[in-house]
């Protein structure tokens, strides 16, 4: 009688482990359902997210290509592309410095080219890493661009080149209003040029842009005073 009561008992313990066991396991099964769903629904918002990008973009690019017959947007658009080159930024402060002898001014220049050399080495860095090919309807007419550069969309160089260069403006030169709205003016026609030429999808453009802004924020931050420089070049002389 005893033994057959203990036989019971574990019989009894050994199923209720055996039920713990396959709940726990249709818990975990059902995590992971949940966990799938939530994925694949991300994905999917970020797939429908990318879709939308490259339809809106290519209705953007109403002057991409030569024979559009928006001949003088697009000659407007490709001005405005030279003004947002890196050349033309390093170019026009080393000029500047040969030039000027004001210790402030050769801060602002330094400081600049700083920015500027910042500017490439993060564009170029991202580009490698995300891979976003350019759209369909990029004419490879653009000067002066590295492969790296010509091949990848994301981000917009020109854009995280205007947005730093409009929030180092602001930040260091004493502009009037009217000033500062003109320069807003053109790093806003940066972003419409690469868009409307079909140089780049719109989401390049806007992240470019805010890429743009947390490097100038970088370079205010670890501002480097014209000292800094001097005792730089001292110590490349030296080495010499």
């Amino acid at each position: 009688m005893v033994s057959e009561l203990r036989s019971r008992k574990l019989a009894s313990s050994e199923e209720k482990v055996k039920q713990e066991i396959s709940d726990k396991k249709s818990e975990d099964g059902s995590k992971k359902r949940k966990a799938v769903r939530a994925n694949n629904g991300s994905q999917s918002v970020f797939r429908r997210l990318l879709e939308w990008d490259k339809e809106t973009s290519l209705l953007c690019s109403i002057c991409a290509s030569p024979t559009s017959g928006h001949g003088s947007l697009r000659l407007f658009f490709k001005l405005i592309e030279l003004g947002g080159h890196g050349v033309p930024w390093i170019v026009i402060p080393v000029t500047l410095m040969y030039f000027t002898e004001d210790p402030w001014f050769m801060e602002i220049l330094l400081n600049l080219l700083a920015g500027i050399f910042l500017d490439l080495l993060v564009s170029l860095i991202l580009k490698s890493l995300v891979r976003r090919p350019r759209p369909n309807v990029n004419q490879n007419d653009m000067v002066l661009t590295a492969s790296v550069d010509s091949l990848y969309s994301f981000p917009s160089g020109h854009c995280t080149r205007a947005g730093m260069l409009a929030f180092f403006f602001i930040a260091n030169i004493d502009f009037t209003v009217i000033q500062a709205m003109i320069l807003l003016v053109w790093t806003v026609g940066i972003a419409l040029s690469r868009v409307c030429l079909g140089r780049h999808y719109i989401m390049d453009v806007s992240c470019g842009l805010i890429i743009g802004l947390l490097q100038g924020i970088f370079i205010q931050y670890y501002w480097l005073p014209l000292k800094s420089f001097e005792d730089l070049k001292g110590y490349f002389i030296l080495k010499q």
